[in-house]
């Protein structure tokens, strides 16, 4: 059997390898603290105004916080977040994350983004075997265990929802990647702590796919039904089973931090391969993988984009801020779901944290 493989480099030729630079332009003067609205603009070395550029809002440790940039490039904070406010955090699929501090009497940033563009270097066909040959390297799986340490595995027993933006599209192959959405989405996505340990169990006894009797109703699915690991159980990347059923080796270095390609222990079972990206100081910052199963292969994959937390603090728990699945439904199209999550909740026991309804502000 042949595979597709996605290039070389991080997350299969995925990359995102975009530098930020940020330039704190001081508009008006607060005084001895932040006390005030915090407002900025977002724009490429060109000057041009970027949308959709997820900005947070970040205390010593914890983030008080979230928006998007506006058609504009603009972006604001209330003047209740201010008084704990020590950073700013910007972030979109295809750039490299960064923080800004924010520093006393400035209340107006400039972000300037130095783009690097978002692209997927093309298909790639080699013999399976090719593409997860070789043994495990021990300083691999060690780095996995110090970045499985920086994560609370509390998320096992609360229920998590988000709001969320989602678009959904058949694209040619060079397409596939994010797409816009709606800033503040009126969408959801949660579930309970039972839904993530049912698919820990599975992926445990029988793998990352079950076959299925019909197509999903969202049509998204046609013959597997696959692991959600680019939502909710992307904990799944730092969760024991995970190490247990992969082996991990060094892949091409990255501009910062490492790069970790992760193998299935065997083939008897639908399974996966890709890569972690790992920060300087050992946090998760994106996941991508490919499914693999038996026939029909529909070369499915998916990636997960995940905020870098400071240290210092208390442990976060592992999820995407970005999400993205596709499979292949033609010779040369792909089905794709991007979304982006706005915010995590949580709620103990066995329940889902309730999100009032939102409408629908549009893209």
């Amino acid at each position: 059997m042949t595979r597709t493989s996605w290039g070389s480099g991080v997350a299969g030729g995925l990359r995102a390898t975009v530098a930020l630079v940020a330039m704190g332009v001081a508009l008006a003067t607060t005084g001895s603290r932040l006390d005030a609205q915090i407002t900025g603009r977002v724009q490429d070395m060109q000057g041009r105004n970027l949308d959709q550029v997820v900005v947070e809002a970040w205390g010593p440790d914890t983030r008080l916080s979230v928006t998007s940039t506006t058609a504009d490039g603009l972006f604001e904070f209330p003047e209740a977040v201010t008084s704990e406010l020590r950073s700013l955090y910007a972030h979109r699929l295809g750039y490299r994350a960064s923080r800004v501090s924010v520093s006393e009497g400035v209340t107006h940033y400039v972000i300037r983004m130095a783009a690097d563009p978002f692209e997927i270097e093309g298909l790639v066909v080699s013999v399976e075997p090719d593409r997860c040959e070789g043994g495990e390297d021990r300083e691999a799986r060690d780095l996995w265990s110090a970045v499985r340490r920086r994560y609370d595995p509390g998320i096992d027993s609360l229920g998590a929802a988000t709001y969320l933006g989602t678009g959904i599209r058949a694209v040619p192959l060079s397409e596939v990647g994010p797409v816009p959405v709606a800033s503040g989405g009126s969408g959801q996505r949660g579930s309970a702590p039972l839904f993530r340990a049912s698919w820990r169990r599975r992926v445990e006894r029988s793998g990352y796919a079950r076959q299925l009797s019909a197509p999903s109703p969202d049509g998204m699915y046609e013959a597997w039904g696959y692991a959600p690991l680019e939502a909710e159980f992307s904990t799944h990347f730092v969760d024991e089973v995970f190490g247990k059923l992969h082996r991990f080796r060094f892949a091409d270095s990255a501009e910062e931090g490492w790069s970790l390609r992760f193998c299935p222990r065997d083939d008897d079972r639908p399974g996966i391969d890709g890569y972690l990206k790992i920060s300087p100081d050992s946090f998760l910052v994106v996941a991508e993988w490919s499914f693999r199963t038996d026939e029909p292969d529909e070369d499915a994959g998916g990636r997960a984009v995940f905020t870098p937390t400071e240290g210092g603090g208390s442990r976060p728990f592992l999820l995407p801020t970005e999400g993205l699945f596709w499979r292949k439904v033609a010779p040369d199209r792909y089905l794709q779901r991007y979304e982006r999550f706005e915010g995590w909740m949580f709620a103990p026991g066995d329940s889902v944290p309730f999100l009032p309804v939102r409408g629908n502000e549009g893209p």
